[in-house]
């Protein structure tokens, strides 16, 4: 009680010297900005330092080492926030750092300066939102929740009720979906560079040709030259 009564005269007092200050607007101005700022520092810190972090850990823990990890049958899989959340919190200093060291031209790093530029705090809060915040967030959700669904159609038509074979399909279900989708994307990829290849080998035909072409125009030029001046130089004879 004597900290809520210390607040709200703390208030009272803030606001008999605003009523009395010539510059309240100015002051109601200063005040507006500094709460935005407070407020999107609020936003950006629970974002980026606590539900992004979250969600990466929980994805990559049960991509890559809940496979790899013992489990106990009857207690299920165990997920421990805290530590992916530390783990997710790492992983994103790790990617972060990784584009910093790409070269100025590459894209994903002229993205990243256009979307910061000055400083996360300067940037456009829906704009970060929508082309960082959600995204990121929608990708970590469907990575998470897509292979579990899965794993449950699978133990559905199995109609399994042994708590060991539930915990191995879902524990293998991930990495399935995993190497899939790698595979996929090696594919992609492939297809990439091959249609590079048939493209350069097609510019470097190209240019060969116009080459030779050039040098035959050049060459018959070059006949009918000497050809014309023989003949000129019989006629003057």
């Amino acid at each position: 009680m004597a900290g809520l009564g210390t607040v709200i005269h703390w208030i009272t007092e803030c606001y008999a010297t605003y009523k009395a200050n010539e510059y309240h607007n100015e002051i109601m101005t200063y005040m507006k900005e500094k709460a935005k700022m407070i407020a999107k520092f609020i936003y950006f810190s629970i974002a980026f330092g606590v539900v992004i972090p979250l969600l990466f850990g929980i994805a990559v823990d049960l991509f890559v080492f809940m496979p790899i990890r013992s489990f106990n049958s009857e207690s299920g899989l165990v997920i421990y926030v805290s530590q992916n959340w530390s783990f997710g919190v790492a992983y994103m200093s790790i990617i972060h750092n990784i584009i910093h060291v790409l070269p100025a031209n590459n894209n994903v790093r002229q993205k990243l300066n256009t979307i910061i530029g000055d400083g996360i705090m300067q940037t456009d809060v829906w704009h970060i939102t929508k082309t960082v915040i959600i995204p990121v967030i929608l990708i970590a959700l469907l990575a998470i929740n897509v292979p579990a669904l899965t794993s449950w159609g699978i133990l559905q038509m199995l109609d399994s009720k042994d708590p060991s074979l539930q915990v191995t399909v879902t524990i293998y279900t991930y990495p399935i979906i995993f190497c899939f989708f790698i595979a996929i994307l090696s594919i992609f990829l492939f297809k990439n560079l091959i249609h590079l290849w048939i493209q350069i080998v097609r510019d470097d035909i190209y240019l060969i040709g116009k080459k030779l072409h050039n040098m035959k125009n050049q060459s018959e030029n070059s006949n009918n030259e000497s050809t014309s001046t023989i003949i000129e130089n019989g006629v003057a004879h």
